[in-house]
């Protein structure tokens, strides 16, 4: 037996040098194992951020349904148009995105990104409220805002210092919708911006 602890200890001795060499292998073995486990546990701690913003999501989504449950697509118009005259923004935004999102093909579609801009128009936010005024107009070149819609969006071109956006917009809407007030407010501003 002792021949072989001998052989043991002369066979360690010979590939590790000495205690000291074996000693560093095993601490740099350790430390790799450690630098593996912080990487596991940095994964798993981003999986449950996923799993909790999925939760997340799912819960808004359902609250969002909530939202709207039992009532009809004018009385939601009406709603929205309420909460943003008593400047409940947060409120009237989700209500119009709970509306977007579970009634793609309505009818009141362009007038509900009509109002989502002008929720965001009142807060100062132009270009949030440019981006709704384009997609009011993109989902309803027809609908009963859609002239209002444009020249709210020239607007906040406007005040975005986007003049010959400004003014490209107010010129669709003296050509595509000359039978509204808009066509004589358009053609006003347009000789304005272009003194």
């Amino acid at each position: 037996m002792k021949k072989v602890g001998y052989l043991s200890i002369f066979f360690l001795c010979n590939v590790y040098g000495s205690d000291e060499d074996m000693q560093r292998e095993y601490y740099g073995k350790i430390e790799i194992l450690e630098h593996k486990v912080e990487k596991i546990e940095k994964d798993l701690n981003e999986i449950k951020e996923i799993i909790s913003e999925k939760a997340n999501i799912e819960r808004i989504e359902n609250e969002q349904a909530d939202l709207i449950k039992g009532k009809n697509e004018q009385q939601i118009v009406e709603e929205i148009k309420s909460l943003i005259k008593h400047e409940e923004f947060n409120k009237s935004i989700n209500l119009a995105n709970a509306f977007l999102k579970h009634n793609e093909k309505s009818i009141y579609r362009g007038m509900i990104l009509y109002y989502l801009g002008k929720n965001y128009l009142k807060q100062n936010n132009y270009n949030k409220a440019a981006e709704y005024y384009m997609d009011s107009y993109s989902a309803n070149k027809n609908g009963a805002k859609t002239a209002k819609a444009l020249y709210k969006l020239a607007f906040c071109f406007e005040k975005l210092n986007k003049i010959e956006h400004a003014k490209d917009t107010l010129k669709i809407i003296e050509s595509e919708y000359s039978h509204t007030k808009y066509a004589k407010k358009a053609n006003k501003e347009l000789k304005q911006l272009s003194k």
